[in-house]
């Protein structure tokens, strides 16, 4: 027997041979148990999705160098050897036999031996390509107005991807009026003509490939307001003949229709529109003559007139409005605004409210009961007179 009354690290991993008369017939392995120190990795490891992945948590000091127990966890779960994905190995070694974007996290192990106990950890990031929803174009915008145009929605990636935009092939940057800042957007303020175009949008994270996808944005053109609005002679009494010249800018879609709006300010009195095709939509000196019907006599009217392009696509696009054009109606026949019947001593006191009397003096009023009543009917106040009954049978009605 041998007996050390101190063993410290001068006896670790030495040998004591036991023997006699010079011959050694036993050895002894002596070491001093100690609890495992594992490797830290706490620079994340990139792997990209789809491959395999394994690596050995290196055990730095420690003995016995097979531990007692070990536990794999992920971010924080523990996991089981022999699963689907990782699969882990004897230890230290795990092993990814195809790697998931879901797999990133962090892994830890856990070792023990006789000595104590130990934590190793590692960070694993899969990267993987851009992907998105692609959008289908084209888009429409009117010129003056704003859009944003979108090429991809739930835009993924790791790392983050990058979004390029060009037009026609050529580069877009980021300015007064263009701005591409969201991911798969671009947006378009105060739309010119010439905006109108190809435009692709690529994603790129450097990891395998980018992805792109193209729109097209068409630009509308709205047609300019009709010129030399003009009354053709005299207003009748309940219609009146415009005239106009075609616009000076046709549009792109060329106008097909014209909105005339007849209003006025008279109380009681319903403003006027209309919806007019023209004949010709070619020429921009084209004279337009159109009769509008339905007016109210003696009435002084405004009327506008607006050029509108009509498209499934675009929609109603509408010019600004031509300048107001004043003119008045004929008085006509007279008008009637209302009648007041009054019982006066079995007789009938008959007032009239004239909308106008139609630019005469002398009115004649027919009444069926009575006779034909001739008065001076010049002036603003209601005329009146009285129907004389001789019987009940005399004013029915």
């Amino acid at each position: 027997n041998i007996t050390i009354l101190v063993f410290d690290e001068t006896f670790d991993n030495n040998q004591i041979g036991c023997g006699s008369g010079g011959e050694i017939v036993s050895i002894f392995d002596l070491r001093i148990i100690k609890p495992p120190v594992l490797l830290q990795n706490s620079t994340p490891i990139a792997v990209i999705e789809g491959y395999p992945f394994s690596l050995n948590i290196e055990q730095t000091e420690g003995f016995p160098i097979a531990p007692d127990d070990y536990e794999w966890s992920f971010d924080g779960t523990p996991i089981s050897e022999g699963g689907s994905n990782p699969n882990i190995s004897i230890y230290p070694v795990i092993i990814f036999t195809n790697v998931n974007r879901t797999d990133s996290g962090n892994y830890s192990i856990t070792v023990s031996n006789e000595g104590g106990t130990s934590t190793g950890f590692f960070i694993l990031n899969v990267l993987y390509a851009p992907e998105g929803v692609p959008q289908t174009g084209p888009f429409y915008v009117v010129t003056g107005d704003d859009i944003t145009i979108t090429a991809y929605t739930n835009i993924d990636g790791n790392p983050n991807p990058t979004s390029i935009w060009t037009k026609d092939n050529s580069p877009v940057t980021d300015n007064g009026r263009f701005n591409t800042s969201v991911p798969g957007q671009l947006t378009i303020t105060t739309v010119i003509s010439s905006d109108a175009g190809n435009y692709t949008n690529t994603l790129t994270n450097g990891v395998l490939i980018s992805i792109n996808n193209t729109i097209d944005l068409l630009v509308s053109i709205p047609p300019s307001m009709p010129r030399s609005v003009t009354v053709v002679g005299d207003p009748e009494a309940e219609s009146v003949v415009l005239s106009w010249l075609n616009p000076s800018d046709l549009g792109s879609p060329v106008f097909n229709q014209f909105n005339v709006s007849i209003y006025t300010t008279t109380e009681g009195i319903s403003n006027i529109t209309r919806q007019v095709t023209p004949n010709n939509t070619i020429d921009t000196d084209y004279n337009n003559i159109v009769t509008i019907n339905g007016l109210k006599p003696n009435i002084q009217y405004t009327v506008t007139i607006t050029t509108i392009s009509y498209d499934d696509q675009f929609g109603i696009i509408m010019s600004a409005p031509s300048d107001e054009v004043m003119f008045n109606t004929s008085s006509g026949a007279p008008d009637f605004l209302s009648t007041v019947l009054t019982n006066v001593n079995g007789n009938l006191s008959v007032t009239w409210y004239f909308r106008h009397t139609g630019g005469v003096e002398l009115e004649t009023v027919t009444v069926d009961c009575e006779e034909v009543d001739e008065y001076d009917s010049s002036g603003d106040n209601p005329l009146s007179t009285i129907v004389y009954c001789t019987s009940m049978s005399d004013c029915d009605g």
